[in-house]
């Protein structure tokens, strides 16, 4: 039997502003893609990054160089077509989401 090895949180406490990150999901129906980019600003319980964030990257990993998990990509922020710019993308720092499912965490690791 294969148990599939998972992402350890980072445990940094604070994201220094560009600092290099990758997002791990399946956009548009590709398995396991990544992209790159960097921290832009650490705002409001987010996590903005200019890595590219497309559909189907939501709920995936917002990972550091070495691999740990610093957050939850959410959603892509787009921007219109008079500034001049692709938009953002935005995650949840994974402090925030062990803060709001500590419960069942700690339930799913007990079992």
């Amino acid at each position: 039997r294969y148990i599939t090895p998972y992402l350890q949180p980072s445990i940094l406490e604070k994201l220094p502003q560009a600092m290099r990150v990758y997002v791990i999901g399946s956009p548009l129906g590709q398995r396991d893609s990544v992209t790159s980019g960097i921290i832009t600003r650490v705002k409001d319980n987010e996590i903005i990054t200019d890595a590219t964030i497309l559909p189907g990257n939501s709920g995936g990993p917002l990972v550091d160089d070495m691999g740990k998990l610093l957050g939850v990509n959410t959603l892509k922020v787009v921007a219109s077509d008079t500034d001049g710019s692709e938009g953002f993308g935005i995650a949840i720092p994974i402090s925030n989401i062990f803060d709001e499912f500590n419960t069942i965490i700690q339930k799913d690791n007990s079992q």
